[in-house]
């Protein structure tokens, strides 16, 4: 998963544009879960479950490009009930302390009950990106078919060690 999520956290000026750089397949991915939860958390019809996908991720988007934006805003009050542009930057963040981190789209509830829940320190605004090893694609191209071929090697390479 990470070989098509990486796209998206390749952006080192991460801002409210960020939450539209995505790989096709997991956009694609996204639109589907959400119809498809949708109707089986809630009694729905197609067409009821389609427009409350809309809704919902209509106002999914305002809150992404809410908290992917670059402003350094204290909210503390706010940062365990909705997730603030601090406390998703730590998930953007190459610094390893980072890794694995705020997870959450918009109720932080879910890392901190897992664990995976980092209050920002009061002037912590972590730099963003891949890091210096791992360089962002240069192309359209390359950010939409690199995650393929790296896939396609990852499953040659494991056919290669079970045949052995």
């Amino acid at each position: 998963m990470w070989e098509f999520h990486k796209i998206h956290h390749s952006d080192e000026q991460m801002n409210a544009s960020t939450w539209a750089r995505d790989h096709f397949l997991q956009e694609s991915w996204r639109a589907f879960f959400s119809v498809f939860t949708l109707g089986l958390i809630v009694d729905l019809h197609l067409a009821e479950a389609g427009k409350a996908a809309l809704y919902s991720t209509t106002f999914l988007i305002g809150m992404s490009m809410f908290y992917h934006s670059a402003i350094r805003v204290r909210l503390p009050w706010l940062d365990r009930l909705l997730v603030t542009p601090q406390v998703h930057r730590i998930h953007h963040s190459f610094d390893a302390e980072h890794y694995n981190r705020n997870f959450a789209d918009a109720l932080p509830i879910f890392d901190i009950v897992f664990g995976t829940y980092y209050r920002p320190g009061r002037e912590e605004f972590p730099a963003t990106g891949l890091g210096p090893d791992f360089p962002a694609p240069r192309s359209l191209l390359s950010a939409q078919f690199g995650p393929l071929a790296a896939v396609g090697i990852m499953l040659r390479r494991k056919s290669d060690v079970a045949t052995q």
